[in-house]
């Protein structure tokens, strides 16, 4: 397969074919689980669309991922409908609940999922935030 990774700093992402490893948080490309490092025994499996949410958010460290570059990777469409693109916005706030409250099992007292509202010209989206 093909690996895609960002370099921020030594020792702050590992990358496996199969495991994708930013700041402790594990992803298994192979069967769409999540652990803290060193925790595997308390992996728990992603939904499909968690899952790619995740793994853009961490692909992507330390940029943030647009609410468009999400909707074409989770749906694979861009929309210049307005309705549309509300409903695509309302269905990645939903994902990107359901992940911080799934991610709460690993490590209760953080949170991986920051918010990053529009400002500007910047369109806003999400990433992935490090302890």
């Amino acid at each position: 397969g093909i690996l895609h990774m960002t370099f921020t700093d030594f020792g702050a992402t590992y990358v496996t074919p199969e495991v994708l490893t930013v700041y402790g948080l594990s992803l298994s490309h192979s069967d769409r689980s999540v652990w803290m490092q060193g925790q595997e025994e308390d992996a728990f499996k992603l939904s499909s669309s968690e899952y790619k949410f995740l793994s853009m958010l961490m692909e992507n460290y330390p940029n943030h991922v647009t609410h468009g570059m999400l909707t074409q990777a989770l749906w694979d469409y861009n929309t210049d409908d307005p309705d549309d693109e509300k409903r695509s916005r309302d269905a990645l706030f939903n994902i990107a609940k359901r992940l911080r409250d799934r991610l709460q099992i690993v490590d209760p007292d953080y949170e991986y999922v920051e918010t990053v509202r529009k400002w500007g010209n910047r369109e806003g989206g999400y990433k992935f935030n490090k302890h």
